[in-house]
């Protein structure tokens, strides 16, 4: 069964600190991934934003979440497994909360062979300090704010997307779309990438998927691309 979100595109550094809000309309204001104008086609608005919307995600990864300084989202659309959507939001007391949304379930694993029902995952665990400095760290050295938003792959991410440097652009037939979003009271940013490359895409997606089993023993993953 393949993914309904992906169609036919696919068969130690120091950590900033976590400040008060200045405004929340600093955030509302920002131009995110699922801005009227930033998606060109709608097979891109399909497979991110009809995602978001189905599992209970704002547009604006800080709209209704006014106790979060930072959020991070990650939006992980696989060929042939379940959509999974990860956030973790930092709160001004330094602690933070993960949140695991997938559109199916995965009941059981048999070989590269996936048992798959229709109830979705819908969970939000709590992260404590230590937890929330750690992904916070990874952030930081892996530079996330500064980084271009496209590496490998035409992601679709409008004027958001960064030109791809020559000769590493990529076309794929199969295989999953890794996207992360971050956003705090003043800037957004987003990076994507095909799900099997190496680089701080892999590297922010991966930990954010350790945190979301660790926090959700009986969820099970599937196969990771």
């Amino acid at each position: 069964m393949t993914n309904k979100y992906l169609g036919p595109f696919f068969a130690v550094a120091m950590v900033a600190p976590i400040f008060a809000a200045e405004s929340a309309t600093s955030a509302a204001s920002q131009e995110v991934l699922c801005s009227a104008a930033l998606l060109p086609t709608e097979i891109f608005r399909n497979t991110y934003c009809d995602a978001l919307s189905e599992m209970h995600e704002p547009k604006t990864p800080l709209d209704g979440h006014a106790d979060s300084s930072e959020v991070y989202r990650f939006l992980w659309f696989r060929s042939f497994a379940p959509s999974v959507i990860a956030r973790i939001d930092v709160l001004r007391d330094g602690t933070g909360t993960l949140t695991l949304h997938s559109d199916r379930t995965i009941t059981s694993l048999r070989g590269l062979d996936l048992v798959i029902s229709d109830t979705p995952v819908n969970s939000t665990r709590l992260l404590n300090r230590k937890q929330v400095t750690v992904f916070r760290r990874l952030v930081a050295v892996e530079n996330f704010w500064k980084l271009p938003s496209q590496f490998h792959l035409d992601m679709g991410f409008g004027s958001l997307g960064t030109p791809i440097p020559e000769g590493q652009g990529i076309v794929v037939s199969d295989g999953a779309r890794w996207v992360i979003e971050g956003q705090s009271k003043t800037r957004y940013h987003l990076i994507g990438d095909e799900g099997s490359l190496p680089g701080p895409v892999w590297n922010i997606g991966l930990a954010m998927l350790h945190l979301a089993q660790d926090k959700n023993p009986s969820w099970l993953m599937g196969p990771v691309y």
